[in-house]
């Protein structure tokens, strides 16, 4: 997986390491416009640890819009039908926090990857994932080592 065969959802964790790791911007730069944020998760992403000096950064996430990279992807953007299909799909999720659920059932209806970087979201994505639905889940770690970001 040299590049991104289809866009991926990041959950507020993945991208939280991600900035802790200092791979951000070599993620973004290596899936362009692949890289995706739901609303939700933009508004969960606040603060990370800077891995050099070790104190809490702030982190922008009011420059995350439809047309940066990494691509906000919004419910505004759905159709009448996938709106229906994205509540169904969300209402399956209860289990999960606002921020997984959003990423989770947007990534099925708009069949997008995703990326998370928690076990529990990982085990709903694959318990719920509904027949059919060309959605994956990838880890943060492999999806790194397929880019080649690190190894």
């Amino acid at each position: 997986m040299g590049k991104a065969q289809r866009p991926i959802l990041f959950d507020a964790d993945a991208i939280i390491n991600l900035l802790e790791w200092g791979c951000y911007g070599k993620l973004c730069r290596a899936l362009g416009n692949n890289a995706c944020v739901a609303d939700a998760v933009r508004g969960e992403v606040k603060y990370y640890v800077d891995r050099v000096t070790r104190r809490r950064r702030r982190f922008n996430s009011s420059a995350i819009t439809t047309s940066s990279v990494p691509r906000l992807v919004t419910i505004d953007e759905l159709s009448d039908e996938q709106y229906a299909t994205y509540l169904r799909h969300f209402r399956t999720l209860a289990g999960a926090h606002a921020g997984e659920r959003e990423t989770v059932a947007l990534a099925w209806v708009l069949e997008y990857d995703v990326c998370v970087f928690d076990k529990d979201a990982t085990d709903l994505f694959n318990r719920h994932k509904p027949p059919g639905c060309p959605s994956r889940h990838t880890s943060l770690l492999d999806l790194l080592r397929s880019l080649r970001l690190i190894q």
